[in-house]
């Protein structure tokens, strides 16, 4: 944990993870007024933009909690996406993804600055955090990841796999049958996670009625807090004393149903029925 979050944690009691909040402003809020009043630190695991009703909402709060000492932030690829367009690069426009953020932005009177302070707080977030054995990084975790917080993003290799496989995670192969009903992304990487370490990561919904986990024969442990929120899930999150982050006591994360492929290809049916009923 790098001395600059460490003074950011002074005096506070707690830090509160959470998952993707994809423009999802009320919500956010709520959670952060409430993390405050318990004396929490806030650290997102990213995608606080696109899809949701209010991108630039989030983004400004989560600008203003930060310049206020309460928020840091690992960057998800919806962040880094906005990132590159920020820099003038060619980026694709998904109508509910980054196109739906600019969108937005167009009526935000501090259209520019909002940008500007928005892509400043992307590129000095760490592209991994490190609190011990608890990890916080958006998709992936990798053995290369261990003992240490990544770079900034602005310092980053933006082309090489660990920056890839950080924010877009372990893709399938295009001929694998199972691509369609369990996801793009599988998670063979579980078992590079060490006994005793927890991984949270955002990015991939396993659930949308509550935190999931998955755990390898060492012990080792992936907890997800995606749980879809602009998809009509929650918003999910989980508190650690700050004895915790510090190392000065051991970790003690509350056990979580694991993830079953049944839920998810329940999840993935029903996202495919609403894609199409849209498109109809």
């Amino acid at each position: 944990m790098d001395f600059e979050l460490t003074s950011r944690l002074h005096g506070k009691s707690g830090v509160r993870f959470f998952g993707d909040i994809h423009g999802c402003l009320a919500e956010f809020q709520a959670l952060a007024d409430d993390a405050i009043a318990r004396n929490h630190h806030l650290h997102s695991l990213g995608d606080l933009i696109d899809r949701g009703p209010d991108s630039p909402g989030c983004m400004r709060l989560a600008c203003d909690l930060h310049d206020a000492g309460w928020l840091d932030l690992t960057p998800g690829n919806h962040d880094e996406r906005f990132a590159c367009w920020m820099k003038g690069e060619p980026v694709t426009l998904k109508p509910n993804g980054l196109a739906s953020t600019l969108a937005q932005l167009q009526s935000a009177p501090d259209r520019e600055r909002l940008c500007r302070r928005y892509f400043d707080l992307i590129l000095e977030s760490h592209l991994w955090s490190c609190f011990g054995r608890i990890y916080a990084v958006h998709a992936a975790f990798d053995p290369e990841m261990l003992g240490c917080d990544g770079p900034l993003l602005r310092d980053s290799d933006w082309s090489s796999p660990l920056h890839r496989f950080a924010l877009e995670g372990e893709m399938r192969c295009e001929d694998d049958p199972e691509r369609w009903a369990l996801g793009r992304r599988s998670f063979n990487w579980l078992d590079s996670v060490p006994a005793g370490v927890t991984v949270m990561i955002g990015h991939s919904v396993a659930s949308t009625d509550g935190l999931r986990e998955r755990r390898n024969a060492a012990g080792g442990r992936i907890v997800h807090l995606d749980t879809g929120l602009e998809r009509g899930g929650r918003l999910s999150y989980i508190d650690l004393p700050v004895a915790v982050i510090e190392c000065l006591a051991t970790p003690a994360i509350s056990a979580f149903p694991h993830v079953t492929d049944l839920e998810i290809r329940k999840l993935r049916a029903e996202k495919q029925a609403a894609l199409q009923t849209r498109a109809g």
